[in-house]
């Protein structure tokens, strides 16, 4: 390969410069190299080349000028301080004096060449572009180490992720999963993600999540977890399978979000003030939801309405702070008799409570609705104006819903409420059932 085909080879995606004091030497130099580069302008001595630059490219200024002092020291500072993909070449008289360059030259940071031997500049002009190449890969491959390492420490500081084996025990876990769950680096390691779990978890989820993993799929959902002190947080969470070269699955990645607050005020917005448990508007909502699943999944539900005896007489005789404290004492009775994840409390008015659960059998549903009743008359909460007992009682209906219920939820709550309405006419602090 000739010295100039070599050269166009090298240069072809770079840029030059040729700054030219008119010597005798310069359009035979500037013709023999300019087609040889991607972009090529000739220039004078006094032209502003400072802003001239594409930094994507490599640029080569090639300098013939008879006078070197011209091309001053500050001058190459400022050319070199504004990319280092700016290389500078000489082109000198033979035996020019070259003292002032040495400590450049050694550097690499400028090169030369005798303007009267075209293949000299050539195999210049070659090698320094070679040099430069080489240096700018080097520089970029740092850079773009230096931008990962710093993707890498955000990715650690913020992202809550984990890598699990085929057993689900944690293999690594970022920064970010260390301070959410209260647990350190250490103590995460080899560790099962049910550590994570909350004591009341949704058995559909953990059912879809198995499902999900355990034939190579990805997994997105809410999940409630607890932290080393025992406190509650939400996580919205991506679970994936992960597989060897040979598409065998050795474990899982899980990449999850904070979502806490956003499911605090969720919580906020369907919860009963007082009593913490669900209101009426998420009740009804969630009679809807569970009349659907009853039905999609072939289960009973169950539905208790709730009553507390004689309450107006209670706020009438304690005062409404005391009834708001009995309010306050029944729904923890309610939540603690019905307690399993798909059981669901209502405070449903001001003194009215709904229960939806499901067990299949009449005699089941009877046996904890009236070990509810009794639950709550063992608080003794006295009630010395009640016409059936001196501690508060209550009286509730009971109506299972069926697969595939014809009744809209109107009727249904019509029909529950008459059952409520009933145990109040049988005499109070009973349960009635409805057929």
């Amino acid at each position: 390969m000739s010295d100039f085909k070599l050269l166009k080879k090298i240069c072809k995606d770079t840029n030059l410069f040729y700054i030219d004091d008119k010597s005798k030497y310069s359009n035979i130099l500037f013709t023999s190299i300019k087609n040889h580069f991607n972009t090529c302008s000739l220039n004078n001595y006094e032209f502003n080349i400072l802003d001239k630059f594409d930094n994507k490219k490599d640029n080569v200024i090639i300098c013939n000028i008879s006078n070197n002092s011209l091309l001053n020291k500050h001058l190459i500072e400022q050319l070199k301080s504004i990319s280092n993909r700016i290389l500078i070449i000489l082109a000198l008289p033979v035996k020019s004096d070259l003292s002032h360059y040495d400590k450049l030259k050694q550097n690499n940071e400028i090169f030369s060449f005798d303007k009267s031997n075209l293949n000299a500049a050539s195999n210049v002009i070659s090698s320094s572009v070679k040099y430069i190449n080489k240096t700018n890969a080097v520089y970029d491959l740092e850079n773009k180490v230096s931008h990962f390492m710093k993707i890498l420490e955000l990715y650690d500081e913020t992202i809550i992720a984990s890598i699990m084996d085929i057993e689900g025990k944690i293999k690594y876990a970022t920064s970010a999963f260390s301070k959410i769950s209260g647990y350190s680096k250490e103590e995460l390691m080899s560790k099962k993600h049910s550590i994570f779990m909350h004591t009341i978890y949704d058995k559909e989820s953990f059912t879809s999540i198995s499902k999900a993993i355990l034939t190579g799929k990805v997994w997105k959902g809410e999940l409630k977890n607890k932290k080393k002190n025992g406190k509650e947080y939400w996580v919205y969470a991506t679970i994936s399978p992960e597989y060897d070269n040979s598409n065998i699955l050795i474990g899982y990645t899980s990449v999850r979000q904070d979502i806490t607050e956003k499911k605090y005020i969720e919580t906020l917005s369907i919860t009963d003030a007082l009593t913490n448990l669900y209101n009426r508007r998420h009740f009804d909502i969630m009679f809807k939801s569970e009349i659907k699943n009853s039905s999609r999944h072939r289960y009973t539900l169950n539905f208790i309405l709730l009553d507390i005896d004689f309450f107006k007489q209670y706020n009438d005789t304690y005062g409404h702070q005391a009834g708001d404290e009995a309010l306050i004492k029944v729904a923890a009775c309610i939540q603690t008799t019905f307690k399993r994840p798909d059981d669901y409390t209502f405070r449903v008015g001001g003194e009215e409570f709904a229960i939806l659960f499901n067990v299949e059998l009449k005699k089941d549903a009877l046996f904890l609705a009236n070990k509810l009743r009794m639950n709550i008359q063992s608080l003794r909460i006295e009630h010395k104006n009640s016409e059936i007992s001196k501690n508060l009682t209550v009286s509730a209906g009971l109506i299972q819903i069926r697969k595939n219920p014809k009744n809209e939820t109107i009727e249904l709550y019509k029909k529950v409420d008459e059952a409520l309405y009933t145990a109040k006419k049988e005499g109070r602090n009973t349960i009635h059932f409805q057929k």
